[in-house]
């Protein structure tokens, strides 16, 4: 009984949290599409500088946040 429960409430949240996430990806993809970067800059650095550097991480691509590389592991030979 409490196992069903305890599922039950699992896909719940799973379910809730990747619907959440699935929209906050296309809002986010909106925005980079039709707001330029240097408006997010700008819009970003007002008052609240630490919430805006934040948040301008995630919205404006960096040079520095290109892919990163796989990992060829040597075995010594």
């Amino acid at each position: 009984m409490l196992l069903a429960v305890a599922t039950n409430y699992f896909v719940e949240i799973a379910v809730e949290l990747t619907v959440l996430f699935i929209g906050i990806t296309f809002l986010v993809g909106l925005i980079q599409e039709y707001v330029s970067d240097e408006t997010i800059k700008k819009a970003l650095g007002g008052r609240h500088r630490f919430i805006g550097v934040s948040l301008e991480q995630d919205l404006v691509p960096s040079p520095l946040s290109a892919p990163v590389q796989p990992y060829r592991f040597s075995w010594g030979c």
